[in-house]
């Protein structure tokens, strides 16, 4: 209940944990755990576990007994009204006319001056018309509700009307809180796409208008018609497109809106509030009479008591057309499920806690302008692929450059593989771009990283690898190779029949690289006997970044897994490994864990069980890797169809011959022995040092290769060669 990261998943806008608290343990987390919020958090130190807070937490209990399927209407008020501050069709102005004009009272959130510049958004109380222009227009900021709670009760308690209008969340926090559905209260829920902190409104603020003085702001400007612009008054005027506006571009595209806001429980029907309002978008499609471009309001009579109240104002209305509740739905998806985060997410807030602007990091997110973009076999069904892919971009966030890995749109199952889930999740990836149509000149980055993983070797990759290769000789960024793998020695590469059809292909492009690096000392050889360019050793990307990285990745699928067992991690499984595995359960008399890519385990599961189990028998270049990350004692059958090189390389690097076997008999004439990791880890440390500072000097471009001016030119040349680049 104390867990911190839980609380700022599920916690809502009004705060109501705080004013409940009996003995003010409950504080609020301006920080917001890295997101800009303003949330409640508990203070472990302090809590009695009287579990107050709990008790009015909207999102842990609330009751939605309102219709199903609600009555819906296509609204517009006077012309006048819908040409005011109204966004849509001037709903909530009639309806707290009438409250007003009957005796009652209507909160909703304005711009409330706080001491400083910039004013915050609470939810207050009117009592005249006079204020209510304060409380009309979209507010695409977070607004507080705590100080209005306990003077709306008192309210209620006296007999006088109130009109309440909010996100459902908040319409959920304030039933919570009441106890009790009062008859004198009347709750307008908006139909919501999520929500930014002010925090994150403030620092855009701050970043784009400096110390100017602030006077108003209009989310919705009707200048340009009813989806409109944004407007903000301060010692000057400006008006900006909501397609060109930062500010605008991550609400729209949910990379500024709360975390909470993706898990809503309140967004669907039954609705919360007894009214809905909102914009209804789509209604040209319905009814195009319906749309004359000064806004049309979507509203659902969710209960007797929001019907009664609009009959009451219903001549007050220019225009009441009742809708199919279908149609009502068809074009407001956030009346179906809560908005979706977009793909780049995390890496927003991680830019803006690094001191990125907000406009940057849009330009990042959004339109790809990042340092670097990579290309790598990240989508693909193989653990190895994916954390190589994870490891290479969190190695050069750590450096201090913004990398982003180039996504392919696959069709078919493609979603539904680990590769894909886990890349979705914690890779930062471009837009998707279809393989045929893909042309890197497209991207804004400054560079374009080859790697990692064997994308050169040369019965891998085909066709895809060569356009990707064939289109960075058309670039004017710099070209960086990064510890990339043939996957074979020199001998193997000079035999390969697939090589040599590319080797001229190779010798060509080579040559227009700023900078050529190998996971594998044999990598290094051949680039620089067989295409005389100058190459560097930068060891696995894995072993680039700490493990806490990974144990953080696997940490949620831990308490599934048992407490002993050890696992065999096999690519290429055949009856033949079955006496190992007997051998292996008799020997350490524990369950042995089969793990193959075919089975669709997620990447976390992967690394959960690596972190966890007593040994590791696996056939796999990353299986040893991570076994050595996690120091787990393993045993490797070398697997030669694969790149047996790559098992020399680590062989060499932390000379673990004894650890390998190259079939069934060879593996059955050694004994298991207790690897010295404190002597790996210090190899890992040392090799880590050294590949990071190449790897910078790169990054850096400290280190070009001259004849990488050869780019266009090396086009020409192989274009004049008739040289067949795509293979199948």
């Amino acid at each position: 209940k104390n867990d911190r990261q839980s609380l700022r998943l599920f916690a809502v806008y009004g705060l109501r944990c705080l004013r409940c608290c009996l003995s003010a343990r409950c504080y609020r987390d301006e920080n917001g755990g890295g997101k800009l919020s303003n949330h409640p958090v508990v203070n472990p130190q302090k809590c009695t576990s009287c579990e107050a807070c709990l008790k009015v937490c909207a999102v842990l209990a609330h009751d939605k007994p309102n219709y199903d399927r609600p009555e819906a209407f296509a609204v517009w008020a006077s012309d006048e009204i819908r040409a005011s501050k109204s966004s849509s069709g001037g709903v909530f102005p009639v309806l707290a006319k009438y409250f007003l004009d009957t005796g009652g009272v209507v909160c909703g959130a304005a711009f409330v001056s706080s001491g400083g510049d910039l004013p915050r958004l609470e939810h207050i109380i009117i009592t005249s018309a006079d204020e209510l222009p304060r409380l009309q227009g979209s507010k695409y900021i977070q607004s507080d509700t705590s100080n209005v709670l306990e003077p709306i009760k008192k309210t209620l308690r006296s007999g006088q009307k109130v009109l309440f209008v909010g996100l459902p969340c908040q319409v959920a926090g304030l039933k919570q809180y009441l106890k009790k559905d009062y008859e004198n209260l009347l709750t307008l829920d908006l139909i919501c796409h999520g929500v930014p902190s002010y925090e994150l409104w403030a620092r855009y603020m701050k970043e784009r208008f400096g110390d100017e003085h602030f006077v108003d702001v209009n989310f919705r400007d009707k200048i340009n018609g009813w989806r409109g612009a944004l407007t903000i008054t301060t010692t000057t005027t400006t008006t900006r497109s909501a397609d060109d506006d930062e500010y605008m571009t991550a609400f729209l595209k949910n990379l500024g809106i709360n975390q909470a806001c993706f898990s809503c429980k309140f967004c669907s029907f039954p609705r919360m509030g007894d009214i809905t309002i909102g914009d209804f978008w789509g209604v040209a499609n319905w009814d195009a009479s319906l749309d004359d471009k000064k806004g049309t309001s979507l509203i659902f009579l969710n209960n007797q008591k929001g019907a009664n109240v609009f009959e009451s104002v219903k001549s007050e209305f220019k225009l009441v057309k009742q809708a199919p509740f279908e149609v009502a739905c068809s074009s407001n998806l956030n009346l179906h499920r809560p908005s979706i985060p977009h793909q780049n997410y995390e890496l927003f807030w991680r830019l803006l806690e690094r001191g990125y602007s907000v406009a940057r990091a849009v330009d990042i997110c959004v339109k790809d302008k990042c340092d670097f973009a990579i290309y790598n076999f990240w989508w693909g069904m193989n653990y190895g692929a994916n954390l190589t892919a994870y490891a290479l971009q969190e190695a050069i966030w750590e450096l201090g450059y913004i990398a982003k890995t180039i996504q392919l749109a696959f069709g078919g199952d493609w979603q539904k593989q680990f590769g894909a889930i886990f890349g979705k999740k914690y890779l930062y990836l471009t837009r998707p771009h279809d393989f045929e149509s893909l042309e890197l000149a497209q991207y804004d980055f400054g560079g374009l990283i080859f790697g990692s993983d064997q994308v050169i070797r040369p019965d891998f990759g085909g066709d895809l690898r060569n356009k990707i290769i064939s289109l960075c000789l058309g670039l004017d960024q710099r070209r960086l190779m990064i510890s990339a793998s043939y996957g074979q020695n020199l001998k193997d590469f000079l035999n390969n029949k697939s090589s040599a059809k590319l080797r001229t292909f190779y010798n060509t492009a080579f040559a227009s690289f700023d900078y050529i690096s190998h996971r594998e000392q044999s990598g290094v050889e051949i680039t620089k006997k067989v295409f005389a360019q100058d190459a560097e050793f930068i060891i696995d990307p894995v072993f680039l970044i700490d493990r806490v990285k990974y144990e953080q990745i696997a940490q949620n699928n831990l308490t599934a897994l048992p407490n002993d067992f050890i696992v065999a991690y096999i690519l290429d499984d055949n009856d033949e490994y079955k006496p190992v595995f007997e051998r292996l359960k008799k020997y350490f008399g524990v369950p042995c864990v089969l793990l193959k890519p075919q089975q669709n385990l997620s990447t976390e599961t992967f690394l959960a069980l690596f972190s966890k189990a007593k040994f590791i028998l696996t056939d796999s270049f990353h299986g040893v890797c991570f076994s050595l990350i996690f120091n787990k004692n393993f045993f490797a059958l070398r697997n030669q169809w694969r790149g047996d090189e790559r098992f020399e390389n680590l062989i060499n690097i932390f000379n673990i011959d004894k650890n390998f076997a190259f079939g069934i008999k060879d593996f059955e004439s050694k004994d298991i022995e207790q690897i010295d990791f404190e002597r790996i880890n210090s190899i890992i440390a040392t090799h880590r040092a050294t590949s990071l500072e190449r790897l910078k000097t790169a990054l850096d471009g400290r280190n070009t290769n001259e004849s990488a001016k050869f780019g266009k030119i090396a086009m020409s040349a192989m274009a004049a060669s008739n040289i067949q680049i795509a293979q199948k």
